[in-house]
């Protein structure tokens, strides 16, 4: 349909590993007429510096848990980015025998006797957190569960093989191999990544110091600071309403749902409103007049 439209269409190739995400620079780059060779060489050097750190570490059996959501764990196979991602991180993924993602059950988990549980952030959070994903049957059964190992990293960034996928890759070693020696990355040790729904930081950051300067505007110590505003402006307010006595706002509210105040003041109730919503009305006309006149 696209390309029907003669909307340029490039497809980048989607393969896990070092050479899966060189590839996808390459394709980019070449759609947008960009030299990725940089890029590209800086993730490979990356990737290849962790590779003999993760080859003298032991092979440590994991799962990789997708969701719990429905209640049984959906597991991955072979033939997956977070198997590649688990083996890359000198792990071994217990699950074999099919490919892609397939329900988790007790009997078959007690087999494969998983040493550590790798999972995405949100996902484990939506399950209830750690202590929670042990609890289902499934996991409970597992020395996962019986040492309380599990690991979570955000997904995208995880399984994504993108640029970052060297640090993704060393974050998840340090999950799994915690007393492993590794290489500090260009960035950090482990890479401490940019936090997550943080898009109105960066857009105020981005603005110059007068827009952000707003007036009537800031944050909560700055609300609690100005006159009339915070726990002290309300307080303040409260303090210059006059008391209403609980007996008549009871009786006011009776009022309002009494039934025996029959249809005509219903009627009434009514037609004063909508007289009130005719002013409004003509009064947005007159001031849309205004602004933006009709040409004669």
């Amino acid at each position: 349909m696209l390309r029907a439209a003669g909307v340029p269409l490039r497809l980048v190739p989607e393969v896990p590993g070092a050479e899966g995400v060189v590839r996808k620079i390459g394709a980019v780059a070449a759609a947008l007429s960009l030299d990725g060779a940089a890029l590209a060489d800086t993730v490979a050097t990356d990737w290849r510096a962790l590779g003999a750190p993760v080859a003298a570490l032991r092979p440590l059996r994991a799962l990789f848990v997708l969701s719990v959501a429905r209640g049984a764990p959906l597991v991955s196979g072979e033939g997956t980015h977070a198997e590649a991602m688990l083996r890359a991180a000198g792990a071994m993924n217990v699950i074999r025998g099919f490919t892609g993602y397939r329900p988790l059950w007790a009997e078959a988990a007690a087999t494969l006797a998983p040493e550590a549980i790798v999972m995405m952030e949100h996902a484990l959070a939506e399950g209830g957190g750690a202590e929670a994903i042990f609890r289902i049957p499934a996991l409970a059964v597992t020395p996962a569960a019986a040492a309380r190992r599990v690991g979570a990293l955000d997904g995208s960034y995880m399984l994504g093989f993108r640029p970052r996928a060297a640090h993704a890759r060393r974050d998840l070693v340090a999950l799994l191999h915690p007393r492993a020696t590794l290489p500090v990355l260009p960035g950090g040790p482990g890479h401490e990544r940019e936090p997550r729904h943080n898009g109105r930081a960066r857009l105020a950051a981005s603005l110059p110091a007068a827009r952000r300067a707003v007036p009537g505007r800031g944050d909560a110590r700055e609300r609690a600071a100005r006159p009339g505003t915070g726990d002290a402006g309300r307080a303040a307010g409260d303090a210059r309403r006059p008391a209403r006595p609980r007996a008549a706002a009871g009786r006011a509210r009776a009022r309002c749902r009494d039934p025996r105040r029959g249809p005509r003041a219903a009627r009434a109730d009514g037609g004063a409103r909508r007289r009130r919503a005719r002013r409004g009305g003509a009064a947005m006309q007159g001031l849309f007049a205004t602004l933006w006149p009709i040409p004669g």
